[in-house]
């Protein structure tokens, strides 16, 4: 049987490992030196699947009981993404707030939400690192490769997922899953 005590325990023993590693993952961000004219040293994007800031602002209410009281939640720079896909209709508060059925209209999946972040462009539902032409659009392992930077991806799922993918792939399905791999594997990529 559970009670209220052990289910808030149990919760609680699950958000805490997330939240430390989404700190951690920020802090390895930071520096206590001026940036240099050369950028930063190292970049680590962290995707927390389907997160976003109403996520942190619940953890921050159940963690300190305040809706801005985690550490990383001062830091002077936040930014959003958008990520749905080009033929995706994209988001409306009003209208997500009023009709259950609007989430269900057209989602984003991974491959096209993964392309979003790693290439900065949007596509289609399905894309790995590719334009709407089916054209490959550069991605932040490549950007950093050309810049002498290390690079790779590091997941929780398996390597040639559509997520880990967007970084690092190009491919006009996301289920090419050989092809994903073999481009990863054979990619310039330090870490896979």
């Amino acid at each position: 049987m559970y009670n209220a005590q052990t289910t808030r325990a149990r919760i609680r023993r699950m958000i805490i490992p997330v939240v430390a590693i989404a700190f951690a993952t920020f802090l390895a961000g930071c520096g206590t030196s001026a940036p240099t004219k050369s950028g930063p040293k190292n970049v680590i994007v962290l995707i927390g699947d389907g997160m976003g800031f109403a996520h942190v602002t619940a953890s921050s209410y159940y963690e300190t009981g305040k809706p801005d009281g985690l550490s990383y939640q001062q830091f002077p720079v936040q930014y959003g993404m958008s990520t749905y896909s080009a033929s995706g209709i994209g988001y409306d508060q009003i209208q997500a707030n009023s009709d259950f059925d609007y989430f269900k209209k057209r989602p984003t999946d991974s491959g096209a939400a993964a392309t979003a972040m790693g290439t900065g462009k949007k596509s289609y539902n399905g894309a790995i690192g590719v334009n709407m032409d089916k054209d490959p659009i550069g991605n932040l392992c490549e950007t950093a490769e050309k810049v002498g930077k290390a690079s790779g991806v590091v997941t929780s799922v398996n390597f040639p997922h559509a997520t880990p993918a967007g970084f690092i792939a190009h491919t006009e399905r996301r289920g090419n899953l050989e092809d994903i791999a073999r481009q990863m594997v054979f990619s310039n990529a330090e870490v896979i």
